[in-house]
């Protein structure tokens, strides 16, 4: 849910697993965009408005588009909302009515409106073995984001943070654009929790070139995992 030109989560999962079945969902883009941003990059060399490079980087996103978006890999150019408000809008319902499986993995990167589906995820939850989600605006959210966080917390752990370096830090130092990873409580084991993040060979930043934000916890706390969160952020070294 949510790709503009980067798919490359979506492709190592197929590299990972060559049968499994994605659905993509973005109403921002498509191949007919794709191809228009390529058609007006090439108008616009003559006179000086666009470069080699920029029309080679576009037929880079196009054929990769069109090489990646094939079956059994679907895009809907659909927009993930709670409510249908234009023809253009998918509810949960409506994207888990096309899925014939009970392992999904959801991955939300859409903009704000993560905070609308919350509840409609709790309501499929026994279909979903994983979750990487996006929080945006989680200062001026706080609340919001904290009550979403919670109310998932009753079927899901936290098993890793990370903050999105393209954003800024909220004023106690948590990263105003922060993803988690959720996974069902009955798939969480004993284990240390972690102290420190990101972790390196597995973490990297958003925003190459700009040091990736240092989240660290008030302790360690070994035994079973609780529904709630183990550790205080104490914000960036």
């Amino acid at each position: 849910m949510g790709l503009n030109e980067d798919w490359s989560f979506d492709e190592h999962l197929q590299q990972l697993n060559p049968s499994i079945g994605i659905h993509a969902y973005d109403h921002t883009i498509s191949r007919a965009l794709f191809r228009k941003r390529l058609i007006s990059a090439l108008l616009k060399l003559p006179v000086g408005r666009s470069t080699f490079s920029y029309i080679r980087e576009r037929i880079r996103v196009l054929r990769a588009y069109e090489g990646f978006f094939r079956p059994p890999v679907a895009h809907y150019e659909q927009r993930v909302f709670n409510r249908i408000e234009t023809a253009r809008d998918a509810r949960l319902e409506d994207i888990f009515a096309r899925i014939d499986s009970n392992k999904v993995l959801l991955k939300i990167d859409i903009e704000g409106a993560e905070y609308r589906i919350i509840g409609d995820i709790l309501r499929f939850s026994d279909r979903i073995v994983g979750m990487v989600m996006e929080f945006h605006d989680t200062e001026p959210l706080r609340p919001v984001f904290l009550e979403a966080v919670r109310k998932l917390q009753r079927r899901f752990a936290i098993v890793h943070l990370h903050g999105n370096n393209h954003g800024s830090l909220g004023y106690d130092g948590l990263p105003e654009s922060l993803e988690i990873t959720f996974v069902p409580l009955s798939a969480v084991y004993e284990t240390e929790k972690r102290t420190m993040l990101p972790l390196p060979g597995v973490d990297s930043p958003n925003k190459p070139g700009k040091p990736d934000y240092i989240l660290r916890f008030a302790g360690a706390i070994s035994g079973k995992s609780s529904t709630r969160p183990a550790a205080s952020h104490q914000g960036p070294a």
